[in-house]
């Protein structure tokens, strides 16, 4: 059984939400057969980046306008079998629905046997299938 701990980072809270939503109905769809257990949501400390930036070409410290970067942060937990499948989903709905967040994921590979603890972290952008290939003959 694996447990993913997942990491959301964007600086849109609304695609937050919706990502979240969309994974809990991954849940609730049983034709999936994706064997997924949530656990609740914790909120993450939320990041302030303040910018200042000169608008007179002279050093006038008068003349400068201000930008203020929020950046919102949530964090979940997953326990599934199917890994690789969650994995897969995982970056097609990253890459064509919510490309403004960045996913950090770890793993936990729970052992009855030793009951140790293995971690790994994995970023799905260099996570490639292996596609079957057919060559084609031509006559």
């Amino acid at each position: 059984m694996f447990l993913l701990n997942i990491k959301i980072k964007s600086k849109n809270k609304n695609s937050i939400k919706h990502f979240l939503k969309l994974i809990t109905r991954f849940y609730n769809k049983k034709n999936l057969r994706l064997n997924l257990t949530l656990a609740n949501y914790l909120n993450k400390k939320n990041n302030y980046t303040k910018i200042s930036v000169l608008t007179s070409p002279n050093a006038n410290k008068n003349a400068q306008e201000q930008f203020l970067f929020k950046t919102y942060s949530k964090q979940t937990t997953i326990f599934t079998f199917k890994i690789q499948k969650f994995l897969v989903l995982l970056k097609k709905i990253k890459r064509f629905l919510f490309s403004d967040l960045k996913i950090q994921l770890m793993f936990f590979l729970t052992n009855k046997i030793k009951k140790k603890l293995i971690t790994k972290t994995f970023n799905p952008e260099n996570f490639k299938t292996k596609l079957l290939q057919i060559p084609i003959q031509t006559k």
